[in-house]
């Protein structure tokens, strides 16, 4: 890499820093003209969003994106038919901070709820809040823990469910398909009341933002036993009848287990790691037949005609590509902890508008999701978002420049500090800790995409390679 790339990536990251700095007193919410790239021809009747945030879902483990084991069908069919995006970076490798950043269109360090002891400033402007000045009804469903009032994050939302501690699918869309029911599906037929020759009053809906979250592919992985068996075969190991859970992850490091009462370290197998992934790759698989079940619901309901679905995951996982796996921290900076998946569906009038490109190679960030909404539904986007609306990349109009330089905070908190800065070449990392005010264990890292995707050469470290089992 030459030193004028160098410098321009360094100065970069220098900006990315100064988000913390950024003013985040803002006062008015409403919507004003931003980020919009254009008019778009909406339908007469608005169309509802969906989005569902998927906790710790891993890109590589889903078929649509070349995983080769049968994980996620229904997921897949969904990518397949619709615009996928293959380079999607969450804005933090935990799920507070990045699904706040989806909600608000804003990166961490402005935001500013990077811990678990903060919450949202009602000052921020959700995507629910500007949707609700549209006239949109505006729910969520969530799996609780990360994604609670107790964070303010509800803030804009008419009804907000998470009374599920870290909730799967199998708790949050039932609820929420009782309410699309009966919010959404009208008693009678035709064009007159039942028994009477009066008309059917006015009962065109007003539409609905729906977010739902779910924690099915987040530690601790539960299904049902006929999943696991879908994936794997018998297996005899040490880690029978384990929990795969963080307090597992705790005692594995670089394929060694740490017997908790011996400390005794015990070489883990091929089939021990295939085991963890084993239970990953099926509590994937549950999900999937949950979503599967949603989507036919949403077809019988009629809704998939006129609803844009956002499907996504809120950060990554590591499987030892760094020798830890169930671990707190879900990959930090690296690919494994903010690559996410990314996929989007119009209605039929919509994407008939658009002649949408059926896979987006481009890198795109999380904090693009509200103002490509508010685009595509025609609402202007509000001047605190820092996010691009992904219409252009959407109908092929896009500069050759969109996107250059994405930015993610991985798994910062008030003590730890991390940011990268990320071309579709290059990836620039910085690490630093906070002890009592003062910085400590400044740490540099610099990778190149083409030659090295995995992230082993650390060229600013003098191109060496990580520390890696076989």
């Amino acid at each position: 890499m030459d030193i004028l790339n160098k410098k321009i990536l360094l100065s970069l990251l220098i900006i990315l820093w100064g988000f913390g700095a950024w003013s985040c007193e803002t006062t008015i919410k409403t919507a004003t003209p931003g980020h919009n790239a254009g008019q778009i021809t909406t339908p007469k009747l608005k169309p509802n969003v969906i989005i569902i945030s998927m906790d710790s879902l891993r890109l590589d483990h889903l078929g649509c994106y070349g995983y080769q084991k049968a994980t996620s069908p229904n997921i897949d069919k969904l990518g397949r038919e619709n615009i996928l995006f293959k380079q999607a970076i969450a804005q933090a490798s935990w799920t507070l901070p990045s699904n706040v950043s989806l909600l608000t269109g804003r990166y961490p360090f402005s935001h500013q709820l990077i811990a678990s002891d903060y919450i949202l400033s009602p000052k921020e402007v959700t995507l629910a809040e500007v949707l609700k000045l549209y006239d949109y009804k505006t729910v969520a469903f969530t799996g609780g823990f990360n994604i609670s009032s107790v964070y303010n994050v509800n803030q804009g939302f008419d009804l907000f469910f998470d009374e599920i501690e870290h909730g799967r699918l199998e708790d949050v869309l039932p609820p929420a398909l009782n309410w699309l029911k009966t919010n959404y599906q009208l008693p009678v037929t035709g064009n007159r009341l039942p028994n009477t020759d009066d008309p059917l009053p006015d009962t065109t809906p007003r539409p609905f933002f729906l977010f739902l979250q779910a924690y099915d592919t987040h530690a601790p992985h539960k299904f049902p036993p006929k999943y696991l068996k879908m994936h794997e075969n018998g297996y005899k190991g040490i880690f029978n009848g384990f929990v795969m859970d963080h307090s597992l992850g705790d005692n594995i490091i670089w394929y060694n287990y740490r017997h908790p009462n011996t400390s005794e370290l015990i070489k883990l197998t091929k089939a021990d790691i295939n085991h963890i992934i084993a239970n990953y790759d099926a509590a994937l698989t549950y999900a999937d037949k949950q979503l599967g079940g949603f989507f036919d619901n949403l077809n019988e309901l009629g809704l998939d005609k006129n609803t844009i679905i956002v499907f996504l995951s809120d950060h990554g996982e590591t499987h030892l590509e760094r020798g830890r796996i169930l671990k707190r921290t879900h990959g930090g900076l690296y690919e494994e902890g903010i690559h996410v998946p990314l996929i989007i569906k119009l209605p039929p009038d919509l994407d008939s508008a658009l002649c949408p490109n059926s896979a987006i190679d481009q890198q795109v960030q999380l904090i693009d999701i509200m103002p490509t909404i508010l685009n595509l539904l025609n609402i202007p986007v509000n001047k605190e978002c820092q996010g691009e609306s992904l219409v252009p990349l959407i109908n092929g109009t896009a500069l050759e420049n969109f996107n250059q330089y994405v930015y993610t905070c991985g798994g910062t908190t008030p003590e730890t500090y991390q940011c990268a800065v990320r071309t579709q070449d290059w990836k620039l990392l910085y690490f630093k800790e906070d002890q009592q005010n003062v910085f400590k264990n400044e740490r540099w890292e610099l990778y190149n995409f083409k030659n090295d995707p995995l992230e082993q050469y650390n060229l600013i470290e003098g191109a060496f390679p990580v520390r890696g089992v076989l």
